[in-house]
């Protein structure tokens, strides 16, 4: 820690292949010093100059934590001349991937510069199982949406028995209406 509190000026320095401390951490799959040199101020989103970010990195490389890591930290769903984010975790075969990267907003219609989709890719690398949850995508946001709304619903109503339950309405609601607080008027200067 003290090298890099002392060369902090070089923590998103490139070497050799485009390769920066971070992206190197992501593609190795060391998360702590992921968060290290992200502690330390490297730059979450910074394009090398192969245009690859270090979320791009973790995709490509299938480092599901890694990936959670740096979308949590708040790296952006960016795509590299046209190869989504999505694309690449359907490239991979990464199932649990491609569906992080679709909970966190990643566009299902976006295309690679041959016009393909990231389904369309799914169906040519013969991931059926990637295909399935992409196509099934919006149904399941819904569902979720559904699912919250009448969880929602339930704790709404248990907190409305609960007040019910612990009101004494005998007295009314007076028990439960403040007193109003008297003003008091300025005294008028002799």
């Amino acid at each position: 820690m003290e090298f890099l509190d002392k060369h902090s000026a070089a923590i998103d320095r490139e070497s050799y292949g485009s390769m920066t401390a971070l992206k190197y951490a992501v593609r190795n799959g060391h998360d702590a010093i992921v968060e290290l040199l992200l502690d330390r101020g490297a730059t979450i989103d910074l394009k090398s100059s192969d245009g690859w970010t270090a979320l791009m990195e973790a995709v490509r490389a299938g480092r599901k934590s890694t990936v959670e890591l740096l979308l949590d930290r708040g790296a952006a769903i960016d795509d590299n001349n046209g190869l989504t984010l999505l694309i690449q975790a359907v490239g991979g075969g990464y199932r649990d991937i491609t569906e992080i990267l679709l909970e966190k907003g990643a566009p299902l219609d976006k295309r690679d510069v041959f016009g393909r989709t990231a389904l369309m890719h799914a169906q040519n690398n013969r991931e059926y199982q990637i295909a399935d949850l992409l196509v099934r995508w919006p149904e399941i946001l819904k569902r979720r949406q559904t699912e919250k709304e009448t969880q929602l619903a339930k704790e709404l109503a248990e907190q409305r028995a609960q007040f019910l339950k612990d009101t004494d309405f005998s007295q009314g609601l007076k028990k439960h209406i403040p007193k109003p607080r008297p003003f008091n008027f300025p005294k008028p200067k002799p």
